[in-house]
């Protein structure tokens, strides 16, 4: 889907309305750490090296480093003078890993116990 956007949508310049530019500059990021923080946390959860009930710190953690990361990674293209810092791609790094943290946290929580 990145791919996409970036390599064939872009190029097109297409007519689009002003919310259309931002989501087509900002959706890389909301996929990208949406997509990582997935990748990362369902990887160490098949190695199996924590019990589930540390589903959240996993969960917390990854998200954190995927933030970090992609936020580190804006900073770094503006210090090598490729592009000028875009907050709006920070901003949805960070919706992207808020909306995975509720969806894994849903996701993996423990059913209630019914004592009958």
């Amino acid at each position: 889907m990145i791919l996409a956007i970036k390599d064939l949508i872009r190029p097109m310049h297409l007519h689009l309305s002003d919310a259309g530019k931002f989501l087509q500059g900002t959706l890389p990021n909301f996929f990208a750490a949406t997509g990582l923080t997935c990748i990362i946390f369902s990887s160490i959860k098949s190695l199996q090296l924590f019990p589930n009930k540390q589903n959240a710190i996993i969960i917390y953690g990854t998200s954190l480093f995927v933030f970090a990361g992609l936020t580190l990674w804006e900073f770094v293209r503006f210090w090598f003078g490729q592009i000028p810092i875009d907050y709006y791609d920070i901003l949805m790094t960070l919706f992207g890993c808020v909306l995975t943290v509720i969806f894994l946290m849903a996701l993996t929580k423990e059913p209630k116990q019914i004592n009958a």
